[in-house]
């Protein structure tokens, strides 16, 4: 696999020009076009994704570590099926609705000013992670791991403590309102 190392990308629209797939180390890709782009097999290793359309991206079996992604459109993408070996990202201003972390591993995770609409967080361990200004809208936790995640900042979660591993999580009121909601029960 051929490694490319600190490039910058600019403006490319690989939805409809070839994405090749290569080991990229210390690269840039700035306002890039991703858009259902089929990234298979690819190396990121300390890249950043600003302002990019990586919506519905292909990336199964792809290394995503010590990845930033900025200002991007990530929807719909199945992170499921992402290498786990050495899986970090960081996101930040990122639109992430009905993406699926099922069974992903992202201890340590921050998601900053995140909108996390219907994504589904099944069997993961999010343990650590911090969600800042998250909208979690119709997101499902089932069996997932929160232990020690920070919520404070975030809103719109619907969290069953008994089908999920909550220990130390941090709340802050209304929000944490959304720990309750599955008992049928009134709060005045």
């Amino acid at each position: 696999m051929e490694l490319i190392e600190e490039k910058v990308f600019e403006g490319l629209d690989f939805s409809s020009q070839k994405f090749e797939i290569a080991e990229y180390e210390h690269c840039k890709f700035i306002k890039c076009n991703f858009h259902e782009t089929d990234v298979r097999g690819a190396v990121f290793s300390d890249v950043i994704f600003d302002q990019c359309d990586l919506a519905m991206m292909k990336i199964n079996n792809s290394s995503f570590r010590e990845v930033v992604c900025s200002s991007c459109k990530m929807i719909g993408i199945q992170f499921e099926h992402i290498n786990p070996f050495g899986l970090s990202v960081k996101f930040v201003d990122t639109n992430l609705d009905h993406s699926n972390f099922y069974k992903v591993i992202m201890r340590k995770t921050n998601f900053i000013n995140c909108s996390l609409k219907e994504v589904d967080f099944s069997d993961s361990d999010l343990t650590a992670c911090v969600f800042d200004n998250c909208d979690f809208h119709l997101a499902i936790f089932d069996s997932t791991v929160l232990n020690n995640a920070n919520f404070r900042t975030s809103y719109n979660y619907s969290i069953d403590p008994i089908a999920n591993k909550i220990k130390q999580s941090r709340h802050s009121y209304p929000s944490v309102l959304g720990l309750v909601n599955q008992l049928d029960i009134l709060i005045d």
